[in-house]
């Protein structure tokens, strides 16, 4: 009457969790790669922007006010604090990541079961 009845084998079962755990850390670090990538392109695009900015505010303060050099100060001026603003965020995110690697790296390290979805604390910034 039960042999149709088919159990789960344990070490299967353990496979399958290291193989969901190790994919979980393979997509956080494939983020957090690509979030540094885009914070590296985008320091260095601050870095030459911030570098014009300069040498334009410079000319502009030996007397060589020109408007439309006056217009690209202010111009360069908020792009500065639009990149800012993304290299913030990108840093926020990526001290997410790290802080999620970390606690899969002590639940991994505990063998400690992933906890229900209702037991999780939201992480709130």
């Amino acid at each position: 009457m039960f042999s149709a009845l088919r159990l789960r084998h344990r070490t299967r079962d353990e496979e399958t969790d290291r193989w969901r755990i190790n994919r979980l850390f393979q997509t956080m670090e494939t983020c957090e790669l690509g979030l540094q990538a885009e914070k590296r392109r985008l320091e260095k695009r601050r870095e030459n922007v911030a570098a014009t900015a300069a040498f334009a505010q410079a000319r502009c303060e030996n007397g060589t006010l020109e408007v439309a050099l006056s217009t690209q100060v202010e111009e360069m001026t908020c792009i500065l604090k639009v990149y800012s603003d993304r290299l913030e965020s990108l840093q926020r995110q990526i001290d997410l990541i790290r802080c999620l690697r970390q606690a899969a790296q002590t639940r991994a390290d505990m063998n400690d079961p992933i906890p229900a979805a209702d037991q999780v604390r939201t992480v709130r910034q």
